[in-house]
């Protein structure tokens, strides 16, 4: 059987490093990051549990950069089927009058636009094929304020519309686009958090008992992912699905009924 094949950005550590042990097994993963170092070494892991792969160094926030992605993704493994939007930061954290600009500004630049540029240079690569897969990562602060957060909540609340409009514009190529609210959990981001004191605000105290006790539950992210990855949910498209608190069961029973509804989606309720 010939494996698929899936990018995933942000792929050195966190959820992407968790993604890319449970896609390991069905999938040729190509592992992305800025750390090469971080990205070789869950590579090295994957391959001890029997996968395959490649990792390349890869600022999403670089449009050449993401070319060399995509081109040398498809030069070793001659095809693309999934995409995982997952690299992102949460700095800078504080009341919008005290924040560094840039700071805002290259958080923008990564979680939102490191999501557009992957997508648009996959999705002609899928649109060849007629069928693809692409999985974006939105969470925290994209449906209800999330303050001294603006920068990380401005791009994930993005990131929902993105998806939903992308989902529209390739569905007739067999393309599905859907999000994923992985929920809050003991990565690196909850330590930036933490490790910004009281800029967090009322976030901070959330936070310290995340890194201390554990958050939300990964095994959940990565059944969410395996399912919006496989066959098994095409014709879902343009769907923001929380992994902590959607039912997983039901939607795989419902998936006409919730494709022709406005759940999971972005829209105003009166």
């Amino acid at each position: 059987m010939v494996k698929k094949t899936v990018i995933i950005t942000g792929g050195g550590r966190g959820i992407g490093k968790y993604l890319a042990q449970r896609f390991a097994t069905e999938y040729n993963v190509v592992l992305a990051s800025r750390s090469l170092n971080e990205i070789n070494n869950t590579l090295d892991e994957i391959k001890n549990i029997g996968g395959d792969g490649i990792a390349i160094q890869t600022d999403v926030s670089n449009f050449e950069q993401v070319k060399n992605l995509i081109s040398q993704t498809i030069q070793t493994f001659q095809k693309i089927d999934v995409l995982i939007n997952n690299a992102g930061m949460i700095t800078p954290i504080g009341p919008i009058n005290t924040i560094d600009a840039n700071a805002w500004t290259k958080t923008l630049q990564i979680n939102l636009f490191g999501t557009f540029y992957c997508t648009q240079l996959v999705s002609s690569h899928m649109i060849s094929q007629n069928y693809g897969k692409i999985i974006n990562l939105s969470g925290g602060g994209a449906f209800n304020p999330f303050p001294n957060f603006s920068a990380y909540s401005t791009s994930k609340a993005a990131i929902v519309r993105f998806t939903e409009t992308v989902a529209k514009e390739l569905s007739k190529h067999h393309i599905d686009v859907n999000a994923i609210a992985p929920g809050a959990m003991k990565t690196k981001i909850m330590y930036d958090v933490v490790s910004s004191g009281d800029m967090a605000g009322e976030e901070l105290s959330r936070a310290k008992k995340i890194v201390e006790e554990g958050g939300s539950s990964l095994e959940k992210v990565g059944n969410l992912a395996l399912f919006l990855a496989s066959k098994e949910s095409d014709g879902l498209n343009g769907k923001t699905i929380s992994a902590k608190w959607d039912d997983l069961d039901y939607i795989k029973s419902n998936l006409e009924k919730i494709q022709n509804s406005d759940k999971f989606t972005m829209k105003r309720i009166d």
